[in-house]
């Protein structure tokens, strides 16, 4: 029982502490650029050529190489989105709990869209709803839906959960002799 809680937070404080720091990059790296958007004054090509170059940015990652990016204003209505292929399920309580400034992941299959010859197959992601902050207010005025590669997170949480396991049989063997 110890062994599975520890397993547990372990694997949630790895990728809670991946998502916060990617949530608090892409918030550094596109607020100023996204504030006063919305349906009245829709993302102009300079605006979007800077999103467009932040993603670049983050797929070129080796480690957890960004996927697709969704920024969406706080109704809910679409803002920017990159195409990676990814079909994202629809999360509002993610994205609700994003809207008062909490930082959501959550690592999983996500289906990969079938591309010409490339079939539609699972793909782990590591999906993270990060409230973008106004600089100068601090009010959350969207959210981003970021999709990374999870495949480094998850030999990590493998990793650990070898090691917690490993010390629980350890102090199973020394409590027992």
């Amino acid at each position: 029982g110890l062994g599975n809680w520890v397993s547990g937070y372990l694997n949630a404080s790895i990728s809670r502490g991946v998502a916060e720091t990617a949530a608090s990059s892409i918030d550094s790296l596109i607020s100023t650029s996204l504030r006063g958007l919305g349906p009245e004054r829709p993302v102009g090509a300079e605006t979007r050529a800077n999103l467009d170059e932040v993603f670049l940015v983050g797929n070129d990652i080796e480690s957890t190489r960004l996927l697709q990016i969704r920024i969406r204003d706080v109704d809910g209505r679409l803002i920017y989105e990159s195409f990676g292929g990814i079909v994202t399920p629809n999360r509002p309580e993610a994205f609700e709990a994003a809207l008062k400034g909490v930082t959501v992941s959550l690592v999983g299959d996500l289906q990969l869209q079938s591309i010409g010859p490339i079939a539609a197959a699972p793909l782990p992601v590591l999906q993270i709803y990060a409230p973008i902050h106004d600089r100068q207010t601090g009010e959350v005025f969207a959210v981003a839906d970021l999709s990374y590669s999870a495949k480094s997170v998850i030999e990590i949480q493998q990793r650990a959960q070898l090691d917690v396991w490993a010390v629980v049989a350890l102090t199973g063997l020394a409590v027992i002799a």
